[in-house]
Order: C-alpha cells, then structure tokens, then sequence
C-alpha cells in the first residue's frame, strides 16, 4: 500500500534484490536507485487501485526501463532515466494523456506514444496517467509492436 502525501509516496513494500540484475556491470545494464524507486512508486500506484503487485514488472535496457504486465517484453510505460530529457513514455497518443496530467506538465508525441518529462522522484504526480495506460494496455487499447521490442521510442541528439 502507499500513502499519498503531498508530491510523496511512503512505500510499505520494497523493490526485491532478486530484481536487480547480478551481471549489470557486465551487460552495461546499470539499474540505478531512480529507476527502481519509480518503479516502486509505479506498482505502488497501481497495487492502490487493486493490482496484485508481483504481477507489475520491470526489465531494464540500456537506454530505459519498460515497465509492464505479467511479462518484461511488452510494456505500458518506458522510464528514461539515463540521459536528457529525463522522463516517462506512455504507450498512448499526446492527446490521450494530456488530459490526465497536473498543470505545468506535457506530453509530447515520441516514436511509439507519448513522453512526459519528469523528474524520477516526482512520478506520483503523473497518477492518473500511469493508471489510463495501464488500463487501455490490459483492454488492447494500444498497439504492441512485439513481444521484446529493443528499437528506442525515440533517440537522444
């Protein structure tokens, strides 16, 4: 469970060291403190509004992290995390999710959906957008190119 207290999220449930990958320094996979914690604050999220938390995955690539359902290839949201522009990629039209974030935030169309940029420590405030993702991905609502898809949603210059 997570208590919503202002822009911060008190986990009662920690990210299992199982998850972390034992061979990142040999595979250049470097899963950082940031990614996990938005990671937590996602299942967390979700968990609140009655998802089974083991069934929130993540898998950790070079340049994001996909978080997903059940499996680590398909994802609903992409943390990008490593390099500038820092933020989180929904796997939805920008039209879609604007509606759904606070004031002072936007969503720009990117590759496959669209980017938010964000800071890792404030992705509670982008809730209700975590939530619609999640939501139209288990109903089919958004396209899935393949399972274990390694093509970036969009390049940093």
């Amino acid at each position: 469970m997570h208590e919503v207290i202002g822009a911060e999220v008190i986990s009662r449930f920690s990210v299992s060291s199982k998850q972390i990958k034992p061979d990142a320094p040999q595979n250049g996979i470097v899963t950082t403190p940031e990614e996990l914690a938005a990671y937590d604050t996602i299942r967390g999220v979700l968990v609140g509004v009655g998802n089974d938390p083991r069934d929130i995955v993540y898998k950790d690539l070079r340049n994001w992290m996909n978080i997903s359902y059940k499996r680590g290839g398909s994802w609903f949201c992409r943390l990008f995390f490593n390099e500038a522009p820092i933020g989180i990629l929904f796997r939805l039209s920008a039209e879609e999710i604007a509606g759904l974030l606070p004031s002072g935030y936007t969503a720009v169309a990117r590759g496959k959906g669209s980017f938010v940029e964000i800071n890792p420590r404030d992705i509670v405030l982008v809730s209700r957008a975590i939530i619609f993702a999640f939501d139209s991905y288990l109903k089919g609502d958004v396209s899935d190119s393949g399972e274990d898809d390694d093509t970036p949603a969009f390049r940093v210059a």
